[in-house]
């Protein structure tokens, strides 16, 4: 531990001081030492986020963005009833 604590944003918008230590990694998406922050309770032993020497998984995101067009009534179409 280095005796420093740093803020971090949590995924639901929760903002929480962890203390910091500095470590060796050596991983499929980052090696090298970095400074990390320490958790009780993560979802995942190591969470990698944006660092310098990351690397990762790159997906094409698609436009998910839904689009409502609204229907045009032609005014001379006549209701079965």
């Amino acid at each position: 531990m280095t005796g420093s604590y740093e803020l971090c944003i949590l995924i639901d918008g929760i903002v929480k001081r962890y203390p910091t230590a500095m470590v060796e990694l050596n991983t499929p998406y980052f090696s090298g030492r970095t400074k990390v922050l320490c958790m009780d309770n993560s979802v995942q032993d190591i969470i990698i986020g944006n660092i310098p020497g990351a690397s990762g998984v790159y997906l094409n995101l698609v436009n998910t963005k839904a689009t409502v067009t609204p229907n045009k009534v032609d005014s001379t179409q006549s209701l079965n009833t």
